[in-house]
């Protein structure tokens, strides 16, 4: 009964991470729902208290944090499924003496790291100025034994170490706080703007990386008191980590199986090819399977590409699915494609001919003209797979 309770909970987070991931991602439409599940979260944890009487009574409610991290894990699951991003989402996954809330990676390449705090609690100082200086009065004249200059080196810590463990720079490392309740003082004359001024300072990382649900600095989630005035943050992180999931490299052709990178990353650039309309207008039959998209990659552009197409997918993508499609760009303004549609059989068949990283990502590399899989040297043909 407990875990049916439990599963039963986390499949309606699910739904409701679902239902988020598929508004449109523009305006604050996204943070607002997801404010106001924090409130429910809030609320939910809450009736536990519902049993205090006489003799029992119960001083807090349980954390909601880890419900949090999940929620937003299946936001951005969802988010890349309906998207075609091919992201892999790992919450609290060990990773090179890591445990970051979130990370999202694409074929072994980290696209960014998400920390998730639904209250500042003991981080205040990290966060505003005016707290610091009033932890740091206390500790100076030795009424105080929180060190505030020592706590904040250690959140900075728990980012920054981010960036050498997977690579990435400070701007793929965002922080996500639904409200500043706990830290902003109604006596206080600070602004939003400068508690992210104070927060680039403190962390390192870019003050917009930042990301506040609400810019109401009084908003208690926990009980439902303020306007939610959502930011509209979220969004904007999404679409940080989208632009960067498409400037990343899928291996390109002169580099080994084993991921030793021979050329810097920055020689890679893409524009992002998007083949969903045309899919949906000239061949909705096969709109329900999954899809892969990639630009043109010409000899043209550079001489490290070989005039064809780059496709990469997770093994676990074909489990539901009788084929994926590839589709190809065959112009610059996303109106024309070639569509392969690749039985899941055929790649199941060929794994020992197709280049498979331990994850299970495949990396292919289709020329253009003659349809063969450039990433080994005696690549298959995907000719028979053409759909137009």
């Amino acid at each position: 009964m407990i875990v049916e309770n439990r599963r039963t909970h986390f499949q309606h987070l699910d739904a409701l991470a679902k239902d988020i991931a598929e508004c449109e991602n523009n305006g604050n439409r996204m943070s607002e729902v997801l404010l106001r599940i924090t409130s429910d979260l809030y609320i939910a944890a809450k009736v536990e208290k519902e049993f205090d009487g006489e003799n029992f009574s119960s001083a807090y409610h349980s954390p909601i944090t880890g419900d949090l991290e999940f929620l937003v894990g299946r936001i951005l699951f969802h988010f890349s499924e309906l998207n075609n991003l091919n992201w892999t989402i790992h919450v609290r996954r060990q990773k090179a003496s890591t445990a970051p809330d979130i990370r999202i990676d694409k074929c072994g390449a980290t696209v960014g790291i998400i920390e998730i705090k639904a209250k500042a609690g003991w981080m205040q100082s990290f966060f505003s100025p005016e707290q610091y200086a009033r932890d740091k009065a206390k500790f100076d004249a030795e009424s105080g034994e929180y060190d505030p200059d020592a706590g904040n080196l250690r959140s900075k810590n728990q980012l920054t170490k981010y960036g050498s463990a997977f690579g990435i720079g400070p701007e793929s490392i965002f922080l996500l706080l639904p409200t500043l309740a706990l830290v902003h003082r109604k006596k206080s004359t600070l602004s939003i703007q400068d508690y992210r001024k104070y927060f680039a300072e403190t962390s390192a990382i870019p003050a917009e990386n930042l990301v506040l649900l609400s810019s109401n600095l009084s908003l208690d989630l926990s009980y439902r008191m303020g306007n939610l005035d959502p930011t509209g943050d979220f969004e904007g992180m999404l679409k940080k980590l989208v632009d960067r999931s498409e400037t990343l490299p899928i291996l390109p052709p002169n580099l080994s199986r084993d991921g030793a990178i021979l050329i810097q990353p920055s020689a890679v650039t893409r524009i992002r090819a998007n083949s969903k309309s045309f899919i949906s207008s000239k061949h909705s039959n096969l709109f329900h399977l999954p899809r892969r998209t990639s630009r043109m990659w010409e000899s043209s552009e550079s001489e490290l590409y070989k005039d064809n197409w780059w496709f990469s997918f997770y093994l676990h993508n074909l489990e539901n699915a009788e084929a994926i499609i590839l589709a190809g760009a065959r112009d610059y303004l996303n109106k024309d494609f070639t569509l392969l549609k690749v039985p899941r059989s055929f790649i199941l068949d060929n794994l020992q001919r197709l280049d498979v990283n331990r994850d299970g990502c495949v990396n292919l590399y289709i020329g253009m003209k003659d349809y063969i899989d450039q990433r080994m040297e005696d690549g298959l043909s995907f000719k028979p797979f053409l759909v137009n």
